[in-house]
């Protein structure tokens, strides 16, 4: 709105409380300058939402209305929007509807004031049937750990279908868990086990879910940098390596679903963790296998294929992984949940676990464009002629990373918290990468 009072224009989309939408293109709204009418407030106080009725019944139903700068005239009584039932001109605002048939209906109340102003109330439906009893409740599983801060819809399935009351509440037994919102939106606060409930309003049925939160882990990842393959055409600069860069700006696209991702952790790792973050926090459903060999056979590591819960770049969705072996991570994208696009699109595959890592011929490939020095050394190794690479590697006698750091001109590294033996340093840049031993005393 552009305001040059007491005149206006208006242009854009505009959200009423009422939940309607108004589109205004370049309208102008003039004024004598005189105050602005306030329209009333208004709200149906009964019947609540969802009550049932026996058929016939008589439904009395009762509107809260206030004016804050005048007096509210009249309040009209709709049933599906259009369908007038009735009106009142003094507080409390009701009006008795006689004689109900069977059916479901959509309530809603207008109220004026002495201006002309008016607003429309909120919505409420109500039933009327003979009852159908509740027979139990069941919650459904979000089939998977939760990251920390990660929220999700809980949703239930009430028995039979055709039951009358459908009101249930949720409920969390350790808030400093997970919190839980009556009717079901669960927030991950810290890492543990918690249960999770849901209640019905006919009969108290009750059903729960044990629900694992983790932290994203802060361990080491196999994955990082290392090899990987990809099924489908690349969008452009889109590539596999980006699922394993540490950067959760760029991504891997492919169009079309099913797509896999295939990275060598180069060793056997003993997998507990697995995380996936996604590019414009969608909810894909995947499954992650693990093999010790790349034709196969694969074991299955985490089966996301009902997932829910969308991820963002610091909260992954997160997989508790029980201890399998494996050298070759597969990461196959089967849909998403509410994205209806064609692209698999993730930012980062990250693996986390126990093991050791391969390397052969490393004689072969030493150079002796950077120098190293003092070497021995105990508490700092100064670097000459790293100007050209970008990320720092340092591995112990057994292959495992010890040390990873993105560089720009390293010139001294803190080798203080390293045990005393044998150490790699493997320098990467753009084009190429360098090797050197290093004697810590």
């Amino acid at each position: 709105s552009y305001w040059n009072w007491p005149s206006y224009w208006k242009a854009g989309a505009y959200l009423q409380d009422s939940g309607e939408a108004t589109i205004h293109f370049d309208n102008l709204f003039e004024a004598d300058g005189a105050p602005q009418n306030y329209v009333p407030s208004i709200s149906i106080s009964s019947p609540t939402n969802n009550t049932n009725f026996l058929p016939n019944s008589d439904i009395t139903i009762t509107a809260d209305a206030e004016d804050s700068d005048g007096s509210v005239t009249k309040v009209e009584f709709f049933e599906g929007g259009s369908n007038k039932l009735g009106e009142a001109t003094e507080a409390p605002y009701s009006f008795t509807w006689t004689n109900v048939p069977e059916g479901e209906y959509i309530l809603s109340a207008t109220a004026y004031d002495n201006e002309g102003g008016s607003k429309t109330s909120l919505s409420t439906t109500v039933t009327v049937q003979v009852p159908v009893a509740v027979t139990g409740v069941e919650l459904v599983d979000i089939n998977g750990a939760l990251a920390v801060g990660a929220t999700v819809q809980l949703e239930s399935i009430l028995s039979p279908n055709e039951a009358t009351n459908r009101n249930f509440v949720f409920s969390s037994e350790d808030s400093s868990i997970a919190t839980v919102s009556e009717d079901g939106f669960l927030t991950a606060v810290s890492e543990g086990l918690v249960n999770v409930t849901v209640t019905t309003d006919d009969g108290g049925f009750v059903d729960s879910k044990l629900i694992h939160v983790l932290f994203p882990s802060t361990e080491f990842n196999w994955a990082l940098e290392s090899p990987i393959d990809g099924t489908g055409i690349e969008d452009g600069a889109n590539v596999v390596e980006n699922l394993v860069d540490d950067d959760t700006d760029t991504r891997w696209s492919v169009q079309d679903f099913p797509q896999s991702a295939t990275v060598d952790l180069l060793g056997d790792i003993v997998i507990t963790q697995t995380e996936v973050t996604c590019y414009q926090d969608r909810a894909y459903q995947f499954l992650i296998e693990g093999s010790l060999t790349e034709e196969g056979p694969y074991t299955m590591i985490a089966d996301r294929s009902t997932n829910i819960i969308p991820s963002e770049p610091t909260i992954p969705i997160v997989n508790a992984v029980d201890s399998v072996q494996a050298r070759y991570v597969r990461i196959t994208v089967l849909d998403a949940n509410e994205y209806s696009g064609p692209w698999v699109s993730l930012t980062e595959l990250r693996v986390f676990g126990d093991g050791e890592r391969i390397f052969s011929n490393v004689d072969d490939i030493i150079q002796n464009e950077v120098v190293i020095s003092p070497n021995p050394a105990t508490n700092f190794v100064n670097f000459e002629g790293a100007e050209e690479y970008n990320k720092m590697y340092v591995y112990d006698q057994s292959g495992r990373l010890v040390i990873y750091r993105k560089i720009n001109n390293l010139q001294t590294l803190d080798i203080r918290e390293l045990q005393s033996g044998f150490y790699m340093i493997k320098l990467e840049g753009d084009e190429k990468s360098h090797i050197s031993k290093l004697i810590k005393r």
